[in-house]
């Protein structure tokens, strides 16, 4: 996840508009371990996203070498579960599975969206070794979960060289396939070791997609001139259209999202042709999209497509990583992290996430991986759901002052940090997110607020419901604005600049406050 490419802002016509939000957790009781509940006609499934194993994690005399994911830096705070400087170890993933163990029940499945190596210089691994790790992570995922489907998709540190994810047949592509075999059928294994992505029918009605989106991935080099890498959009589209015809609907997965990055403005993770590409095509197939899911960004984030006509369309969600690790420079991490999603069993729509994650410094202290529920979306936010319109509604909310819900947030994810102590993290019981850089949109004026916002077809739009008040704040308090999290400052190339677009096609004007940077591939 580390390395990042920037990308200027998309001025190619048309494209669809995002709202992302960031969401933060309000305080609230924690459910009991065992609870049940009778949920009625809800199905449910879990999401685990980059664990970053790092097997030379240990504790030494010199926090300097207690892992090699520090690289040099001293992991002062570390512990039997981690290190906030250090990828994680295995005994914190094993808290975590044993933690989804307890509460996992037998209809339920999971997905995995990539990045199981550590973060470390590139002579560190080898093909051998990723495959290794790789392997490790499937092995105890089938301990924990014998009689439970896995649904994994690759990550950009799920090969060697990192990033450099192929475009044909090599050692990892059928290295995965042989080890998601006890998973995954016949014909999904077959386009798994041809291009690192697949399609398997979960149950009558309901299939996962899982997209290689790392052959999009800016730092990619094998991949920069191709305009379908691997076939995967012929596939992806010929995959959606098989799903409509069968009156099923698809859960996307992938390591890498769509769209502009959670704490950057105007920096999308994959490239800009690709990133369209992949817009056109999820909204043209939305009616048969019930969610997205995806990881990489490490941080809690969730986005709602529109189509051309700003009706929302889809809800995409990033979840929070399992691994706890962040750079030297960067003033918040976050707490290790599992969710867990309830979804409608008859039209497959997303109806709740319930946020588990670990606070690992108390963790460390009391010797004692104590998991517990941060949030449920729907206590948290007031919302019925999580389908697209509810999330929009609740996110045009945060525009509207008072906005209660962003000052709770923004409360929480502030709370007991610091940038030089990691013990400063014991306080807060809620896990805790990179600050964003924001940005505003086009939305009009809170006073005639729309029920949703119009479209941008001039742009690629994604908008945090961080407002720009929050980018004030941060522009108040430097201290607070964490870097890049794969670039040190000095690597950062930052211009301000206000910027009106006007959009004749569609009659209105789209405002919007940006940040423009550039970067080095870290």
């Amino acid at each position: 996840m580390r390395k990042h490419v920037a990308s200027r802002l998309f001025t190619k016509a048309p494209l669809a508009c995002f709202m992302l939000l960031l969401f933060g957790a309000a305080r609230l009781k924690a459910a009991p371990p065992g609870r049940r509940g009778d949920l009625g006609a809800t199905g449910r499934f879990w999401h685990i996203t980059d664990l970053h194993l790092d097997p030379t994690y240990h504790l030494a005399s010199d926090p300097t070498k207690v892992c090699f994911s520090s690289k040099g830096a001293a992991a002062t705070g570390a512990g039997p579960f981690g290190d906030f400087l250090c990828d994680s170890p295995y005994s914190l993933i094993q808290s975590a599975f044993l933690h989804m163990d307890r509460l996992v029940r037998p209809q339920d499945f999971i997905i995995w969206t990539g990045d199981s190596p550590p973060h470390v210089p590139v002579d560190e691994l080898s093909t051998e070794i990723v495959i290794q790790v790789m392997s490790n992570i499937t092995q105890t995922l089938l301990q924990h979960f014998p009689n439970v489907t896995v649904y994994p998709a690759l990550g950009n540190h799920d090969y060697w060289p990192q990033d450099q994810m192929p475009t044909s047949t090599n050692d990892i592509y059928e290295a995965a396939a042989n080890m998601w075999k006890p998973w995954l059928q016949t014909d999904a294994l077959e386009t798994l070791r041809q291009g690192g992505f697949y399609s398997q029918l979960v149950h009558s009605g309901l299939r996962v997609v899982s997209v290689n989106t790392i052959l999009y991935y800016g730092p990619d080099k094998v991949t920069t001139n191709m305009s379908d890498p691997a076939g995967q959009f012929e596939w992806l589209e010929d995959t959606l259209k098989r799903a409509e015809q069968s009156t099923e609907k698809v859960f996307i997965i992938a390591h890498v999202p769509v769209g502009f990055m959670a704490s950057f403005r105007n920096t999308t993770a994959i490239r800009k042709a690709h990133n369209e590409r992949l817009v056109d095509i999820f909204r043209a197939y939305s009616h048969v999209i019930a969610g997205h899911f995806y990881g990489h960004i490490h941080r809690d984030s969730i986005m709602v497509l529109l189509d051309q006509k700003g009706k929302p369309v889809n809800s995409l969600f990033v979840a929070p990583a399992v691994t706890p690790i962040k750079g030297v420079s960067e003033v918040y991490a976050n707490n290790p992290a599992v969710r867990l999603y309830l979804y409608d069993t008859d039209d497959f729509g997303i109806l709740d996430i319930w946020q588990y994650y670990l606070n690992l410094t108390e963790a460390n202290l009391r010797q004692r991986a104590d998991w517990r529920l941060e949030y449920t979306m729907t206590d948290s936010f007031g919302v019925k759901d999580l389908r697209p319109a509810s999330l929009l509604k609740l996110g045009l909310s945060m525009w509207l002052p008072p906005a209660s819900t962003f000052d709770t947030y923004y409360t929480h994810y502030m709370a007991g940090t610091s940038p030089s102590s990691s013990a400063s993290f014991l306080p807060s019981p809620f896990r805790l997110h990179a600050p964003p850089a924001l940005k505003n949109t086009h939305l009009p004026a809170p006073q005639s607020l729309p029920q949703h916002p119009p479209p941008c077809s001039s742009q690629l739009v994604v908008s945090h419901f961080l407002s720009e008040q929050t980018a004030a704040a941060a522009d108040a308090n430097p201290e607070h604005s964490a870097p890049h999290p794969t670039q040190p400052k000095h690597k950062q190339n930052r211009t301000r600049e206000r910027t009106r677009t006007e959009d004749t096609s569609q009659g209105h004007t789209c405002a919007a406050g940006r940040e423009a940077k550039t970067w080095q591939p870290g």
